[in-house]
């Protein structure tokens, strides 16, 4: 359930969803004073820069994966330059806002910004649901590496890591369906009901 919104952290949110938008439609020939802005925004924010160099290196590879893929198809390669630029500097951004901004402080001011509530409850589940994902995907691991009585080849461990993301997204889909029975069950209809006093 969202919380309740702290006027700082509903600028911060606006504020970086709105650099977000500027970047993703500055020329290319701005390139260079939208990473001031947000060099200057971050430092504003002064997150913790461990934290923030490891959220930013956790997401980097899918915008450079998406960049070459530019490259690739299109043999764009300056076009590709220019995505790697943007994605980083939303994602920089947006590290930094996440690094800065308790969940539930965050909740509450994309509430406060009158986020669709269907895309709130998305954001709630996925945030309580997201660790479980997590500790699944090393119980099957686990399993997998108990039953093994020799080290596997790259190409042997990238095919079952495969087979184990496939078990894994069997099992999330059984789940998911588990969870949402038992809240309607218990009065969930794309918002929380208030409890009766």
């Amino acid at each position: 359930m969202p919380g309740r919104s702290e006027p700082r952290a509903a600028l911060r949110v606006t504020a970086a969803f709105a650099a977000v938008a500027g970047i993703a439609a500055c020329p290319r020939e701005w390139m260079a004073p939208a990473t001031i802005v947000v060099a200057a925004a971050v430092l504003w924010m002064r997150p913790p820069w461990p934290k923030l160099a490891r959220r930013w290196a956790q997401a980097a590879p899918v915008i450079l994966l998406a960049a070459l893929f530019r490259a690739w198809n299109a043999g764009q390669w300056e076009a590709a330059s220019v995505v790697a630029w943007r994605g980083s500097l939303a994602l920089f951004l947006l590290a930094a806002l996440a690094a800065v901004t308790p969940w539930r402080q965050f909740l509450g001011a994309l509430e406060w910004l009158r986020m669709p509530r269907p895309f709130l409850a998305v954001l709630v589940l996925t945030e309580r649901y997201a660790h479980l994902f997590g500790e699944e995907f090393a119980r099957l691991r686990r399993a997998r590496d108990s039953r093994m009585c020799r080290r596997m080849a790259l190409r042997e461990r990238l095919a079952s890591e495969g087979q184990l993301l496939g078990a894994l997204m069997l099992r999330t889909e059984a789940r998911a369906a588990r969870i949402h029975a038992a809240m309607l069950a218990r009065g969930f209809r794309g918002t929380y009901p208030k409890a009766s006093p």
